[in-house]
């Protein structure tokens, strides 16, 4: 396991950073998830020369689903570097039951880190898009145990970011001024800058949703989905294009470098009431991202950051992306007939 030495690790990483105005605490704590994402790439890399990336590990996780030996590989690389940080309290894995809280922190910060150490596992088979999700949150004057501490600071969100691992390794991050694109310079294994103050155009003619799921939808989302494929001859007047790449990150990567709208409804005719994505770690950390590219991001009727989560592995629907699209789903009557 590589030793992390975080304010010096990534030194144009923490560039970007001092000149976002973070602290020297948060700089540390999103160095070493960057450094963790660096990690997971390389592993990725190792793993499918070995030809075991794909294979179960044995273990069901919190949410019921057998890990793959990757899953379990990538979270345990995101424990062992935040871990390091003595600012990070607490730190959240969809792949973990329960909060862990890091004994090496005894400071006077208290940061959580929660995190989807693996987005898109069921991609790895066949080698598309994968990628890792986290936010940052400050703790520090919340009270009770670390769940109710964690749950109650969502609305002190210091950064959030994904990394994705396709062609090439990309971080995208944000401490809530602009969204920044890096990526991993495979020599020096460094993040560099490649783009900043991405922004998410608020007028879109592409949007990203499971079209097999449309017996399931609620009739808001059915009616929004139908005006869009119904063309340049139907109500809103022009065509779209429709993507789903099977993983959050690569759909919200096309979203942030393209522009569109990501669309995960709750669907409980499907079993899925609240949807499918979890709050936490997949949907506040996309939301913040969304809203300082410019764009919005809405949970049904709610601003999905002011959603108040009520235990660390809670689903929500999600809407994100481009603001007229987004805000325009968010109105649409629940009284529209089925398509």
């Amino acid at each position: 396991m590589p030793i992390l030495h975080p304010i010096h690790h990534n030194p144009k990483l923490n560039d970007w950073l001092v000149g976002q105005g973070a602290s020297p605490e948060l700089r540390q704590t999103v160095l070493a998830m960057a450094a963790a994402t660096a990690a997971i790439a390389g592993e990725i890399r190792q793993l499918a020369l070995e030809g075991t990336a794909g294979l179960e590990s044995g273990i069901t996780n919190v949410q019921g689903e057998t890990q793959l030996k990757l899953d379990d590989v990538c979270n345990q690389l995101c424990l062992d570097l935040l871990q390091q940080v003595p600012v990070v309290r607490y730190l959240v894995s969809e792949e973990i039951d329960h909060v862990i809280t890091n004994i090496n922190a005894p400071g006077e910060h208290d940061y959580a880190v929660c995190f989807d150490p693996l987005d898109g596992s069921g991609n790895i088979a066949t080698n598309n898009t994968i990628g890792t999700v986290f936010s940052v949150l400050d703790c520090t004057s919340a009270k009770g145990d670390a769940e109710q501490r964690v749950l109650s600071s969502t609305r002190n969100q210091l950064a959030a970011g994904y990394a994705l691992y396709g062609p090439a390794t990309l971080l995208v991050l944000t401490t809530g001024k602009s969204v920044a694109k890096f990526a991993l310079n495979e020599m020096t294994r460094l993040f560099e800058l490649v783009r900043d103050d991405i922004r998410i155009a608020p007028d879109a003619a592409e949007f990203s949703i499971n079209m097999s799921y449309a017996s399931f939808w609620p009739r808001p989302v059915r009616a929004y989905v139908r005006n869009c494929v119904a063309g340049a001859s139907g109500p809103r007047g022009k065509a779209f294009n429709m993507r789903w790449a099977g993983a959050m990150v690569a759909d919200m990567h096309r979203v942030f470098i393209k522009g569109g709208h990501f669309i995960y409804p709750a669907m409980p005719k499907k079993g899925e009431p609240d949807g499918k994505l979890r709050l936490l770690y997949e949907g506040i950390p996309m939301a913040m991202l969304a809203e300082a590219a410019g764009g919005a991001a809405m949970a049904g009727g709610e601003r999905l950051r002011d959603v108040v989560p009520t235990s660390i592995h809670q689903r929500t629907p999600v809407s994100l992306g481009a603001r007229n699209e987004v805000n325009l789903l968010a109105g649409m009557p629940d009284v529209v007939k089925a398509a």
